[in-house]
């Protein structure tokens, strides 16, 4: 029998997270600035309550897949990256 890889074996142990009252820019930023795909929602209380991902951005309708893709490619910093992804999803 094979190994089987499990999810402790690709997570990442340092959690980076955003609350629920964050902008969508902040997320994006820290998205950005992190390499992240995705952020847990933190309440104050410590309660997850949600998770904020690079699809659920992507998937705005007035959001085409290009303006992520350039922003992905884009040799700007990434607090630049971060406003042009919210002036383009906004």
């Amino acid at each position: 029998m094979g190994y089987v890889m499990r999810v402790k074996d690709v997570m990442s142990t340092v959690v980076v997270s955003v609350s629920p009252d964050n902008s969508v820019w902040h997320a994006a930023e820290i998205m950005l600035a992190n390499q992240l795909s995705g952020l847990p929602v933190i309440h104050d209380d410590g309660a997850v309550v949600g998770i904020i991902s690079e699809g659920d951005l992507i998937r705005r309708t007035e959001l085409g897949r290009g303006a992520i893709d350039n922003l992905a490619t884009a040799d700007l910093p990434a607090e630049d990256r971060a406003q042009a992804f919210v002036r383009h999803s906004s």
